[in-house]
């Protein structure tokens, strides 16, 4: 038995029960990018709660920004783990659109699968969101399904959303002369124009941090292709927060399994 893996002595059992407590989205960052990485057992602990309980919640969203909520039509739920392959998920394209339809946007997503500058998927995991890629993806068009390497794609988007949380506390690191401005205010009796500047400080703090953790990302990509170019996001490119918004307008009100 390696080290790493005697890290307390209780039953495996234990270990599930306590991991089964960590519900929210923000656990599931610390599941994977701490937790996980403790030993192999807490890997194999983490990898089979999230596949249970994470992965049927996620969708595959077309990344049509333009718009500020995405048809429900066009969404692509999880489908089923491969029965040849335990790393492998299927997901099942845009079932509520017409075969036709489900053909046409399957054909069109795998057409610019390699854009790093315009990724044309979304990957939403409740309300976690980001367009952080789909390793091994494959298309069948006949059936209308894509699979995909569900850790590789959960790994990416979760260590993706620890940098933007790393930055964000940055962020707000910095502005805290601002932050004590407002609550100087709050002591004259402004408290709702204080509560408003920490609200405002907030969610500046998860834009800017998100646009630089995917920037971070999209330029590590393109090194890999095209080295010595930078992307900066220019008119017309998506911003990172809009991924975030659009995402959380569609699925306010939806019925997840907390």
């Amino acid at each position: 038995m390696r080290a790493e893996d005697a890290v307390l002595p209780l039953p495996a059992e234990l270990y599930a029960a306590i991991i089964s407590t960590f519900r929210s989205e923000q656990d599931l960052v610390f599941l994977w990018t701490v937790l996980r990485n403790v030993s192999h057992l807490f890997r194999d602990l983490v990898d089979e709660f999230v596949r249970r309980r994470h992965l049927p919640e996620t969708h595959l969203i077309p990344n049509i920004t333009a718009a500020h909520s995405i048809p429900i039509e066009v969404i692509s739920p999880f489908l089923r783990i491969s029965p040849d392959d335990s790393e492998t998920a299927i997901f099942d394209i845009a079932p509520r659109m017409p075969a036709v339809d489900r053909q046409s946007l399957l054909r069109s997503l795998a057409a610019d699968e390699n854009d790093y500058t315009r990724p044309n998927t979304i990957i939403a995991v409740r309300r976690l969101a980001n367009d952080t890629g789909l390793p091994g993806c494959k298309w069948d068009l006949e059936n209308c399904e894509m699979s995909v390497n569900w850790r590789g794609m959960l790994g990416a988007l979760l260590w993706e959303e620890k940098l933007r949380m790393n930055l964000s506390a940055g962020w707000l690191e910095r502005t805290k002369a601002r932050k004590a401005m407002a609550l100087a205010q709050s002591t004259t009796g402004n408290v709702n124009n204080a509560v408003m500047k920490m609200m405002m400080a907030s969610k500046a703090a998860r834009d800017e941090s998100t646009g630089q953790a995917r920037q971070k990302r999209i330029n590590r990509q393109l090194q890999r292709t095209d080295p010595g170019r930078l992307w900066v996001p220019g008119r017309g490119d998506v911003e990172a927060f809009e991924i975030v918004e659009m995402v959380q307008q569609t699925t306010n009100g939806w019925d997840f399994d907390d």
